[in-house]
């Protein structure tokens, strides 16, 4: 089953899954938002969309997926 998280505990997975995968060469900030999706069972990260650089108008949204099919 897959699972969605926003929590805390994720973060730093979530960016180490996503920055090489959307070519992101900065660090993570801590104004970036991630939603994962995880594989229950194995804790696996199957995708992550990342929310960042918000400016009060705009934001950029990123997302890596390994397989569209999951």
């Amino acid at each position: 089953m897959i699972e969605v998280r926003v929590d805390a505990e994720i973060r730093e997975r979530a960016y180490d899954y996503i920055a090489p995968r959307a070519h992101i060469l900065r660090e993570a900030e801590e104004t970036d938002r991630f939603i994962v999706f995880v594989e229950s069972e194995t804790d696996e990260i199957l995708g992550c969309l990342l929310f960042s650089d918000y400016d009060g108008h705009n934001i950029f949204v990123h997302l890596a997926i390994d397989d569209p099919r999951v």
